[in-house]
């Protein structure tokens, strides 16, 4: 996860607007190559012992494998035959990943650990690109190049000046305030272990999260604590527990509110949306993509709808104008088909339901803190969902919410489904 090495894999001839376009393209990762070498291990790991592999939440997994059937028959209507396949392919595998999470290929305090030391590195990094304003040349590991200079890369408008966002290896800021978000909440989550270092943590994620200038990471991460702390008040758990996460809370409000009333920054990030190009540009998409659900209700085909858009487009689109409508719920319903956002909606529905039932007295201190985690995370991720579409178009995004996905497994008591013992 630190790094983002990729070579393009496919890439079509001809891309809509006349300019290359990532969307459109199939990325090969060195991720994917030591997924799949984790893959075999754990394969031949189960043969040698003949343990049992677990599916996880049985609703969760049934509700992959529906999924993947919509994405197939949606192939069947798509324009890029080629693009697709790949796509299926990376589904697989994103499906096979979900399995190692769930089987416990590593315990999930190591897990948790490991992930904060790696947010931890593209923390620094994103901070010293911010105070540098520029790359700190490290494409070798996958960080883009930046300036405030090149067209493409995301900026902040003050007066006459401009301010590059925090990147890190990711290629946008937006992802990279996604992973950091979530990295906030196993650093509270890991602070009984070991205070002072989640304390560290969590100081440094949030100055990185700052850096991003995400708005829906921060709004999502103030929706999420709010939750999770909710969460733990209906759970009646320990005073002085709860008072500890009062405190940090209190401390992330405080901090959060200074920021926002006294950088002139993220005032104009939050505050003058109507009048910004980004926010017109978002309209335009979200009136494509309804006008999409009106005419095409079950669905253009899978990774359809970039290089279609300007088919239902009211207006003439600039080649940078060339993206995925930015709402997950959305997008799915404009190529998959309202089939496939009804089952996102209901997988959200039955997080909640898994999260909030009452199994009181199943549930030992360290499960009731697991589940006010995941009710946290999967709070802050509806709201992402409304305002981005990494989570679906974009690699890292989609390895984020399948390790969000195999955390509703720890939600559930009850005794996880196997497929079969290994012979």
């Amino acid at each position: 996860m630190p790094f983002q090495i990729k070579s393009i894999f496919f890439s079509p001839t001809h891309f809509p607007g006349g300019k290359f376009n990532p969307y459109l393209s199939f990325h090969l990762y060195l991720n994917d190559l030591l997924l799949f070498s984790a893959l075999f291990s754990f394969g031949l790991y189960l043969w040698q012992t003949g343990k049992k592999l677990t599916i996880g939440n049985p609703p969760i997994f049934i509700g992959l494998i529906f999924f993947f059937l919509l994405l197939e028959i949606s192939s069947l209507f798509s324009s890029d035959k080629i693009i697709v396949w790949f796509t299926l392919v990376r589904f697989l595998e994103l499906m096979l990943i979900y399995l190692l999470l769930v089987n416990d290929l590593l315990p999930k305090k190591q897990l948790f650990m490991l992930l904060l030391i790696a947010l931890g590195f593209q923390t620094i990094l994103g901070l010293i690109q911010y105070l540098y304003q520029n790359s700190l040349h490290l494409s070798f590991l996958g960080e883009p190049i930046l300036s405030a200079e090149l067209p493409g890369v995301a900026k902040i408008n003050f007066g006459a000046s401009k301010f590059i966002r925090a990147y890190g290896t990711f290629p946008h800021p937006n992802i990279l305030a996604g992973f950091l978000l979530v990295g906030l909440f196993l650093a509270l989550f890991s602070y009984p272990e070991s205070k002072l270092f989640s304390l560290f943590l969590i100081a440094l994620l949030l100055a990185g999260l700052i850096v991003t200038f995400s708005r829906s990471a921060l709004i999502a991460l103030l929706l999420g604590i709010t939750g999770y702390l909710i969460y733990l008040f209906r759970k009646n758990l320990p005073g002085q527990f709860l008072r500890l996460k009062i405190s940090l809370f209190l401390s992330l409000i405080i901090l959060f509110s200074l920021v926002v009333f006294f950088s002139p920054f993220l005032r104009q990030r939050f505050f003058i949306l109507p009048k910004t190009q980004e926010w017109q540009e978002r309209l335009t998409y979200s009136q494509i993509s309804l006008n999409l659900i009106l005419k095409k209700p079950f669905g253009l085909g899978l990774n359809s709808f970039t290089s279609q858009m300007a088919n239902y487009a009211e207006v003439k689109l600039q080649p940078w104008e060339y993206q995925p409508v930015h709402n997950v719920f959305l997008l799915i319903s404009n190529e998959v088909g309202l089939p496939g956002g009804i089952l996102l909606l209901f997988l959200f529905i039955y997080a909640f339901r898994v999260c909030l039932k009452n199994k009181e007295k199943f549930l030992n201190l360290e499960q009731k803190r697991l589940n006010a985690l995941v009710f946290g995370l999967f709070l802050s991720l509806l709201v992402l969902f409304q305002f981005d579409h990494y989570f679906l178009t974009l690699y890292q995004g989609q390895i984020l919410f399948i390790f969000l996905l195999s955390l509703l497994n720890s939600c559930d008591t009850q005794k996880p489904a196997t497929i079969k013992k290994i012979n």
